[in-house]
């Protein structure tokens, strides 16, 4: 009840008896008594109900409620993560070259955004060998973390300090700056007195013994990420006197991600750097999982409970041991095209870029093979883009817009991507043409209408001179004799293309002379009910280079098509993405 309720609950009580039958409660003292008491009786009320609220995961609201609810439900809340980068480089030796040379841990290379500097650091040794016929050292494999490192080191004692600490189990110990990585904690242990020994973190995968040396991963009430090791019987617990040894990073988040031109801060001793180039840009950084994102995994957590056996389970785990993931899917090999008993696919969509690396694929498999079915291999794919063309024209009233035409234009293109990035750029999207045209519509209240077309594209990558065949599937019906590419080269012709031909054949097709001349006839099929397109084996001899990219360092055909159905529709591990925008307006 609010105060006023409280107040004529309190008058009512006190009318009710028979030494104050008569008193004028509105016009005395005594009123004023009634308002603090309705006012303490208030406050009370609502301070058990922010307090019952904080009880419970759906209800919390303060981040670090959420976070002690989640962790009765045996789940850790991601960190932030820095972004990761894979150079290649060349090191050319200073006098006599020995078989191999180590890049220590610690060695930093740093990239410019803009007004923003970030450093990347080197988190562990990389040996290069010597090769003799280049005369120099060469990689490209050397991989750096977004963030500079930095140690602090704990006693084991009776008592806590700032680098003390009493509890190695409960208490833990807190590393204090915010925004740290755990995904790059390195933990050493010294019980001897003579030599550290690196720990690993506690997975679910791992058997735990009284002699495990393992640590685990939280974050402290004061959002810090805290280490805490076993209690002796699960997990080895170091003893008083133990020195603790924290490495860490502290990581910028998101906008440290496509970063493509390093530097390096100093040489390698007794070398020369002559070269260094990014493999790929850099990828991965993300901030802190947020609140609303607690709530969601950590009910999802308890029901996995750190095994796969049901299809969410390797895609919960999948964002569990990858938090870089934008999304994810999974599903049964029996629900796969074809069908392929015995296994479970699983896509990731990365925050950045398109697929993820080779290493974090051989990484996620790892793990979900020592926590999965036994007879159930796991299998990581690639997404599978889904492009949109769009074209839009509307009409707009200048009375009843403040904006300019081109203003106008600029808006709408605004609300398709956001449209875009909002309900298409994961799995499972859905292009609902109708939800798309009120969008559009819904950008200012000066548009009338708008009509708009659109047509569907997949790319593929190509090697030139190398014979290959491929497979495309649009997972959309698709018009017939729609199909058309992007220009290539074919034996000795330029400005190719593919182009759909009677029936369901696909041909290529020269346009140079300014007329169409088929150049090879049936190089492929169309299916133009499920929309999977088959090109033949053959051999691309040049491309076109507004169709290179400069991540994958190719060439790649762009092939669109018009769907039969408005609405576009994905499936397994596909995403929808609005790529090129047409949009022009007029008055009336």
């Amino acid at each position: 009840p609010d105060f006023d309720a409280n107040k004529a609950a309190l008058k009512e009580f006190l009318k009710s008896q028979p030494e104050l039958k008569d008193y004028n409660f509105d016009g005395s003292a005594l009123s004023v008594i009634l308002d603090l008491l309705s006012y303490n009786t208030h406050m009370n009320a609502f301070y058990l109900n922010m307090v019952g609220n904080e009880a419970f995961l759906n209800t919390a609201v303060r981040r670090n409620s959420v976070v002690n609810n989640a962790k009765d439900l045996g789940y850790t809340p991601r960190s932030a993560i820095s972004a990761k980068v894979i150079l290649q480089a060349e090191f050319t030796p200073i006098g006599e070259a020995s078989s191999t040379l180590v890049i220590p841990k610690g060695f930093i290379v740093g990239a410019n955004s803009g007004t923003e500097a970030f450093v990347f650091t080197t988190i562990d040794d990389h040996v290069i060998n010597y090769n003799s016929i280049t005369g120099s050292y060469n990689t490209d494999t050397l991989t750096a973390y977004e963030g500079r490192r930095y140690t602090h080191e704990f006693t084991v004692s009776a008592t806590d300090s700032t680098d003390t600490v009493s509890d190695v189990t409960i208490g833990g110990c807190s590393i204090p700056n915010l925004n740290v990585d755990a995904s790059t904690i390195k933990v050493s242990v010294m019980t001897n007195g003579v030599d550290y020994v690196q720990y690993k973190e506690y997975d679910h995968s791992l058997n735990l013994g009284r002699n495990s040396q393992v640590y685990f991963v939280r974050e402290d009430i004061n959002e810090y990420v805290n280490i805490s090791f076993g209690d002796g019987v699960l997990g080895f617990k170091p003893p008083m006197g133990s020195k603790i040894r924290i490495e860490y990073s502290i990581s910028s988040g998101s906008i440290a991600n496509g970063l493509t031109v390093f530097s390096a801060a100093k040489n390698v001793d007794g070398t020369t750097l002559v070269h260094l180039a990014t493999v790929k840009a850099s990828s991965g950084g993300a901030e802190r999982e947020s609140i609303d994102s607690i709530k969601f995994n950590a009910s999802r957590s308890f029901e996995s409970s750190g095994r796969s056996v049901t299809e969410e389970d390797y895609a919960f785990l999948t964002r569990q041991v990858y938090p870089s993931a934008k999304s994810v899917i999974s599903w049964g090999g029996q629900r796969n095209d074809p069908p392929q008993n015995g296994k479970v696919f699983i896509a990731v969509q990365p925050n950045s870029g398109t697929v993820i690396p080779d290493e974090d694929k051989a990484m996620i498999t790892d793990f979900l093979k020592r926590v999965g079915v036994v007879t159930i291999q796991p299998e990581i794919v690639d997404p599978d883009y889904l492009y949109v063309d769009t074209n839009t024209k509307f009409l707009y009233s200048k009375t009843r817009s403040s904006k300019l035409g081109g203003q106008l234009e600029t808006a709408v293109k605004d609300t398709i991507r956001k449209y875009s990035d909002d309900t298409l750029s994961r799995f499972k999207g859905l292009l609902a043409f109708s939800n798309f045209l009120a969008a559009i519509d819904d950008t200012d209240n000066g548009i009338i209408s708008n009509t708009t077309t659109h047509s569907i594209a997949k790319r593929f990558y190509v090697d030139l001179g190398v014979k290959e065949s491929i497979e495309l599937k649009f997972s959309n019906a698709l018009v017939r004799g729609s199909v058309t590419s992007s220009t290539f080269g074919y034996s000795s012709f330029s400005d190719c293309y593919f182009k759909s031909g009677e029936g369901n054949s696909l041909n290529i097709v020269n346009s140079s002379g300014g007329e169409e001349t088929i150049i090879v006839s049936n190089i492929g099929t169309i299916d133009y009910t499920t929309g999977a397109v088959t090109i033949n084996p053959v051999i691309i001899s040049e491309g076109n280079d507004k169709f290179f990219d400069d991540l994958e360092q190719k060439f790649y055909i762009r092939i669109s098509a018009k769907t039969v159905d408005l609405n576009i529709q994905s499936t397994r591990n596909q995403i929808i993405l609005i790529e090129n925008i047409t949009v022009s307006g007029k008055s009336v």
